[in-house]
């Protein structure tokens, strides 16, 4: 039984351990993305604001303007649904 390519890589990244895989299944762009989530979440745990200045001029240079300012929103939101709860019982 021939293994197709797809099988092939699968095989090979799975073989792949520690830093090897690390740097297999994580992008560069990806890997500043997540640093620049982090460092725009601690922002706004510290001060209560500031997440989207912090991101959206970081997310720009990494993947662009329309997607930077797409993927701000989705992670504010992400990050403020634990709070969805106690705001809806001062609901009237």
């Amino acid at each position: 039984m021939a293994l197709s390519s797809r099988d092939c890589g699968t095989q090979i990244l799975l073989k792949a351990t520690g830093v090897r895989m690390f740097l297999v299944v994580i992008e560069p762009v990806l890997f500043a993305g997540i640093h620049v989530a982090y460092l725009a979440s601690g922002m706004t745990a510290y001060a209560a604001f500031g997440g989207a200045p912090v991101m959206v001029p970081l997310f720009t240079l990494l993947i662009g303007p329309v997607q930077a300012t797409a993927l701000t929103g989705i992670c504010s939101a992400i990050a403020l649904v634990h709070l969805v709860p106690w705001q809806l019982r001062d609901v009237r």
